[in-house]
């Protein structure tokens, strides 16, 4: 029995095949017999007088025998203790909001094929740059309406006194001045260059890029179990931002189609690194309000840009 029970240790205390099984995962330490007694304070066998080499013979055959439950126990607690070592730094290491995010097709991708019309007159391209109007008036109005009480409960500021603090902040992966050549708080200053066809193209791709923050935002609540009213209140507000940006998206994608226009190749989440994703609390404030600052200043660069074409 004892000779059983030594040969199923290495000399300094482990078990044969659990903790020397594979080094590679984790950097663990080594669990010394010391460590043993403690998680198993009942097994008297698992001491260094108890544990002999393979090559001894076993003067007192009676010494140092463990019940069966003890040997049991131990067992269980190593690997306990392996699992935990294991898991815990790979669950720490994964990326806020990335396992669902995973699992989803990103919402600004909309592969509904359009039937383009035939008879494209100037009456048709007005009704459609109308409701495009529309819905980005729909979606700016509401996300003006919110806009005080977030940055209140957020940074316990005015808006405009967020969007002075932070104005010079902001994210390559966002659409930029030239993307957008309107600043939020202000009208537009510069023509609009493009088409009404080029503009549907163009803002269809600005709005994905948003999209991609608001998808982060939107994952890191997920939820909706806050510790507290201010938690609730960003959960609610960029919930119905991408509701209300697929709406508008679709609606572009719907007249693109309805043009017979080719939209660009569609955003791609990775366009937002992890260093953006995986922040702390007073950068992922800061970063979600330069995600809301650009929804709003784009949604009402469309506005002025469907007017201007019509």
């Amino acid at each position: 029995m004892v000779e059983s029970v030594a040969h199923n240790y290495t000399i300094s205390g482990h078990l044969i095949g659990m903790l020397d099984r594979d080094q590679r995962t984790v950097n663990r330490r080594k669990l010394s017999t010391g460590d043993l007694l403690d998680a198993c304070p009942g097994c008297v066998c698992i001491t260094r007088a108890s544990l002999i080499s393979e090559n001894s013979q076993v003067e007192n055959p009676t010494a140092g025998r463990c019940p069966r439950w003890s040997m049991q126990r131990v067992k269980k607690v190593l690997a306990v203790v392996t699992y935990l070592l294991i898991v815990i730094p790979t669950v720490l290491s994964a990326p806020s909001g990335s396992m669902e995010q995973q699992q989803e097709d990103p919402f600004w991708v909309l592969n509904e094929n359009v039937q383009p019309e035939d008879n494209i007159t100037q009456a048709l391209k007005a009704q459609l740059a109308k409701t495009i109007q529309t819905q980005a008036k729909i979606a700016c109005n509401k996300a003006n309406h919110s806009l005080e009480e977030y940055t209140k409960n957020q940074f316990s500021m005015t808006p405009e006194q967020v969007h002075q603090r932070y104005n010079s902040t902001s994210f390559d992966w966002l659409p930029s001045k030239s993307d957008i050549p309107k600043q939020f708080g202000t009208d537009v200053t510069d023509g609009f260059t493009r088409t009404m066809e080029e503009e549907m193209i163009h803002l269809y791709h600005q709005f994905q890029k948003i999209g991609v923050g608001i998808e982060q935002i939107v994952s890191e609540y997920n939820n909706c179990t806050p510790n507290n009213g201010a938690d609730q209140s960003v959960c609610i507000n960029f919930n119905n931002m991408r509701q209300d940006l697929t709406t508008l998206l679709r609606e572009l994608n719907m007249n693109i189609g309805t043009l017979g226009l080719v939209r660009k190749p569609d955003v791609e989440r990775d366009i937002m690194p992890d260093e953006d994703r995986q922040v702390d609390e007073t950068t992922r404030r800061i970063r979600n309000w330069v995600i809301y600052r650009d929804y709003i200043n784009a949604l009402e660069y469309t506005i002025k840009a469907f007017e201007t074409h019509f």
